[in-house]
C-alpha cells in the first residue's frame, strides 16, 4: 500500500463508520420520537376519555341526589329510597373525586371541592327528621348552581384534551411520515453506501496486490539484468588480457547506473565537443559488428554531449537491432536541420504500439511490465533519458518495413582545437 492510498483508506473507513453510525442514530431517534410520540398521545386520549367518564359520572351523582331531594319533599316516608339514592350520589362523586389527579386543571379541583360542600350540605338538609320544604329548595338550587360550575369546568377540560389530541394526532402524522422517509430511504441509502464501501474494499485489495505484484515483478527483473550484466563482467575478465573487454564492461557500468536510475539515482553527465561519426565508429567496434553494420556517415558532425552516455546510447541502439530486429542493420549520421541524427536501421517487425509507449514515451509502463519475456527495456528507456538529459532525444519510426530508432542531438559549430574541451559536470537526477 503506498503512503496515498494509505490516508485514502484510512478516510473511506472514518466515513464508513461516520456513515453508519449516523444511520443508526437516525433510525434510533425515528424509533424513539415515534414511541414518545405514540405514548403522548395514548395519555391525551386517555385524558380525553377519562374527562367524558367523570363528566358522565359526576352527573349521575347529581341526578340521584335531585332524586332523593324530590322523594323527601313529597314521600319522605320513603327512608329506604331517600337513603338508597343518597349512597349512590355519594358512591358517584366518590369515584369522580378518585379519577383526580396531576392531568386535572384547577378550575375543576376548585368546581368539585365547591361541589362536595353543596352536595353534603344538601344531603343533611335531605336527613332532617321534619322537612324544612324552604330549605329543603334552596339547598337543591345550592348544588343545582356548583353542578353548573362544575360541568362548565370539567366541559373546558374537555375541549382541551381534545384540542391537545388534535395536535398531538398532527405531530405524530408528521413525525410518521418523516419516519416512514428515514426506514424507507435515508437508512437504506445509508446502508446502501457502507455496503458499495465494503464492496469496494476486496477491489482496492485486489490493486493493490496488482501493484505489488508489478513492484515485485520489476524488480526481480532489475535484479536479473544487473545479475546478468555482472556475470558478463566476470566472464571478460576471466578471458584474460582485459584491454578487449575493457569497453564491455565499460557499457555494463553504465547500465548499472542507468538500472539505478529508476529508483531515483543520479547519473552524472561530462558534456564535451564530440564527432557523432567518431561516437558510431568506436560503438561498431566495440560491439565487434563490423561485418554486420552498413553505414552512411555524413563528415564533420559535431555535437556537445557526454562521451559515455551517447555511446552507450549507440551501443544500445545498435544491439537492440542486432538481437531483436533482422538484417540488414544499418547506421547512418545526417545534418537534418540543424540537428544531428544518428538513425540505426533493422528490417525487423519493430515495436507494438504498446511497447513503443513505454519505452519511448513512457506512459502505461504497468503494460509493459507484464510481458512474459520479464524484461522491461532499461536499455532503450535509460537511452531515451539520457539523450534528452544531453538536450536531444529519441524517437521511434516504422517506415518502408524498416524500424528506424533516431537519436538526435543540436549540431554545434566549432573547430577541432576546440574539440577537446570540456564544458562541465552535471548531476541530473532520472525519476523512477
Amino acid at each position: 500500500m503506498t503512503r496515498n492510498q494509505e490516508p485514502s483508506s484510512r478516510k473511506r473507513s472514518i466515513a464508513i463508520s461516520v456513515v453508519a453510525s449516523l444511520a443508526l442514530l437516525v433510525l434510533a431517534l425515528t424509533v424513539f420520537a415515534v414511541a414518545s410520540q405514540a405514548r403522548s398521545l395514548s395519555n391525551q386520549a386517555e385524558q380525553a376519555v377519562q374527562t367524558v367518564e367523570n363528566l358522565r359520572v359526576v352527573s349521575l351523582s347529581r341526578v340521584e341526589l335531585s332524586v332523593a331531594s324530590r322523594i323527601a319533599e313529597n314521600a319522605p316516608e320513603q327512608t329506604l329510597v331517600i337513603q338508597g339514592a343518597i349512597e349512590n350520589s355519594l358512591t358517584a362523586l366518590d369515584a369522580v373525586e378518585g379519577a383526580v389527579d396531576e392531568s386535572t386543571t384547577e378550575e375543576v379541583r376548585t368546581a368539585l371541592a365547591e361541589f362536595r360542600v353543596a352536595v353534603d350540605a344538601q344531603v343533611a338538609q335531605i336527613d332532617q327528621p321534619t322537612q324544612d320544604l324552604a330549605a329543603l329548595s334552596a339547598a337543591e338550587v345550592a348544588t343545582g348552581e356548583s353542578f353548573s360550575a362544575l360541568g362548565e369546568a370539567m366541559r373546558a377540560e374537555q375541549l382541551a384534551a381534545v384540542a391537545g389530541l388534535e395536535a398531538d394526532n398532527d405531530l405524530m402524522n408528521l413525525i410518521a411520515t418523516v419516519a416512514t422517509f428515514t426506514v424507507a430511504f435515508v437508512v437504506p441509502s445509508a446502508g446502501l453506501f457502507v455496503f458499495q464501501a465494503l464492496r469496494s474494499a476486496p477491489r482496492e485489495v485486489r490493486t493493490l496486490q496488482l501493484k505489488y505484484d508489478r513492484l515485485s515483478h520489476r524488480s526481480n527483473a532489475m535484479a536479473k539484468e544487473v545479475s546478468r550484466e555482472a556475470e558478463e563482467i566476470r566472464e571478460a575478465l576471466r578471458a584474460g588480457d582485459p584491454s578487449p573487454h575493457h569497453s564491455r564492461i565499460e557499457r555494463s557500468m553504465r547500465r548499472f547506473g542507468h538500472i539505478a536510475s529508476f529508483n531515483n539515482a543520479q547519473l552524472v553527465f561530462r558534456n564535451e565537443y564530440l564527432e557523432a561519426n567518431e561516437i558510431v565508429d568506436r560503438s561498431i567496434h566495440d560491439l565487434g559488428a563490423r561485418s554486420d553494420v552498413q553505414t552512411a556517415l555524413e563528415s564533420r558532425l559535431s555535437i556537445v554531449a557526454d562521451r559515455h552516455q551517447l555511446e552507450s546510447v549507440v551501443t544500445e541502439l545498435l544491439t537492440n537491432a542486432l538481437t531483436h530486429g533482422a538484417a540488414p542493420v544499418g547506421v547512418s549520421t545526417a545534418d537534418v536541420d540543424g540537428n544531428v541524427e544518428i538513425r540505426v536501421i533493422d528490417h525487423g517487425k519493430g515495436l507494438l504500439e504498446v511497447e513503443t509507449d513505454a519505452l519511448i514515451q513512457e506512459q502505461h509502463f504497468e503494460l509493459r511490465e507484464n510481458t512474459l519475456r520479464g524484461t522491461y527495456g532499461f536499455g532503450l528507456i535509460a537511452s531515451r533519458r539520457a539523450m534528452e538529459a544531453m538536450g536531444g532525444s529519441l524517437r521511434y519510426e516504422r517506415t518502408d518495413g524498416q524500424t528506424h530508432l533516431v537519436a538526435s542531438l543540436p549540431e554545434v559549430q566549432t573547430d577541432s582545437a576546440s574539440h577537446d574541451q570540456q564544458l562541465g559536470e552535471n548531476e541530473l537526477p532520472f525519476a523512477a
